[in-house]
């Protein structure tokens, strides 16, 4: 038996206008022998929190959550793949790391393993972009199957 978490009710919503790129893994400087992790890769995420939060006051989630998050990609006209699937679209894990790190540098949420679970997708659509929905917990768990 395995019990999860079960969706209570949605508590925010956020839509992206960016392109989500994946979480790169760890680098080490070739100078101090230090490993490091590369955010580069977060820029445009970032840039977009900031705008999109700079009137409006952040939630800043300090309970347990569940985050679902649909990724879409700009199709590129060449293509002939359904579904983005390259390496440069990226694992969804990675994506969804890149989201949940963006959020806490962003103090949206206080920290990312108050994240219970969820749900990533990816697909192509007609720009770049993310939709985002937090939900809030139920107290009780949900025994699967």
């Amino acid at each position: 038996m395995i019990l999860v978490p079960q969706r209570d009710s949605i508590i925010h919503r956020i839509m992206l206008f960016c392109e989500i790129k994946p979480h790169p893994r760890p680098r080490i400087n070739k100078h101090t022998g230090s490993i490091y992790q590369p955010r580069e890769t977060m820029q445009e995420l970032l840039n977009e929190l900031h705008i999109q939060y700079k009137t409006k006051k952040k939630p800043y989630l300090q309970h347990p959550f569940v985050l679902d998050a649909y990724i879409n990609f700009d199709k590129p006209s060449r293509t002939k793949e359904k579904h983005p699937i390259a390496k440069k679209y990226g694992d969804e894990d990675n994506l969804r790391k890149s989201i949940m790190d963006a959020l806490q540098l962003m103090e949206i949420i206080d920290d990312d393993k108050l994240c219970l679970g969820g749900m990533t997708y990816k697909a192509f659509g007609q720009e770049n972009c993310a939709y985002l929905e937090f939900f809030s917990v139920k107290n009780d768990l949900t025994v699967y199957p």
